[in-house]
């Protein structure tokens, strides 16, 4: 979805524009339903929200006709959002800026910086100065270590899954490098038998033991995560981007600011799985 337009050699572009995140930034990971469950917009600069969630399912029980029914309690919690403000400053020249595809251009970079920031503070990063900590790094996470998938094959990869799924988790995704997706390709059978068939890896949409396999270079290398959308919840504000002529007035030029409030908190550390690989040998 274009955030600039052009017309008759003026850019058609109010001083801010204000998108819904998902209508402006599609593939974000973090508004991917199979990684994480929309919470609430993200409205204003609060640094967190709190958003209550169910811990335990009432239970039902079988009663005699006539008998009381007893109340079943369900167990109340919630989780912490951590949120945080991304956002960064692009110019152009009135020149580029008013042929059809300079608006088109920036929107695409625009578009390509934001999302590819929101995704690295999904999966990576450290979770400093208030920032939500990124998957990979979540403490308490069901972790395997030094998987030997050279030996063992696939069979790590199903144990992790096995294990978050006796915790609760219902996996919806395993998040990877293109580079570690490459390594499990190249895993054989004693016979020389791929153990990922040709149609799994020349798919779209690949998955392993039924579960979508999602690929992003912010992972961490030779990492794997074992997600349960579910457990994890994202809020965004909307993208608002804004125009200034003034700010770049002496080189006749335009600047462009995009921002947008970021946060996810995850319920329940142990029925994420984190597998690392052992090395290559």
């Amino acid at each position: 979805m274009a955030l600039l337009t052009s017309t008759g050699g003026k850019a058609a572009y109010p001083d801010t524009s204000w998108m819904k995140a998902k209508d402006a930034l599609p593939t974000a990971l973090i508004l991917d339903e199979r990684i994480a469950t929309a919470g609430p917009e993200i409205v204003g600069d609060a640094p967190t929200l709190r958003i209550p969630i169910i811990t335990a399912d009432p239970e039902a029980e079988f009663y005699a006709e006539g008998e009381q029914i007893a109340e079943s309690d369900a167990g109340f919690s919630e989780v912490v959002v951590s949120t945080r403000k991304i956002g960064m400053l692009n110019s152009l020249s009135n020149e580029a800026f008013s042929v059809p595809t300079g608006p088109s251009m920036l929107s695409d970079a625009i578009v390509a910086g934001m999302i590819g920031r929101a995704d690295q503070a999904l999966l990576l990063d450290p979770g400093t100065n208030g920032s939500p900590t990124g998957l990979s790094r979540i403490s308490g996470a069901t972790t395997t270590t030094a998987a030997d998938i050279d030996t063992k094959g696939l069979q790590p990869i199903l144990e992790s899954i096995a294990a978050v799924t006796d915790l609760g988790a219902n996996p919806t995704s395993l998040i990877m490098r293109h580079s570690a997706w490459a390594r499990l390709q190249g895993l054989t059978a004693t016979d020389g038998r791929p153990l990922i068939q040709p149609d799994v890896q020349n798919v779209t949409a690949p998955a392993l033991f039924g579960v979508p396999v999602i690929l992003s270079k912010f992972t961490p290398a030779d990492t794997i995560i074992v997600n349960d959308a579910s457990n994890i919840i994202a809020s965004t504000s909307e993208l608002a981007v804004a125009r200034s002529d003034d700010a770049l007035f002496a080189k006749d030029a335009v600047m462009l600011r995009a921002t947008m409030r970021v946060g996810f908190g995850i319920v329940a550390p142990a029925k994420l799985g984190i597998i690392g690989l052992k090395p290559k040998a």
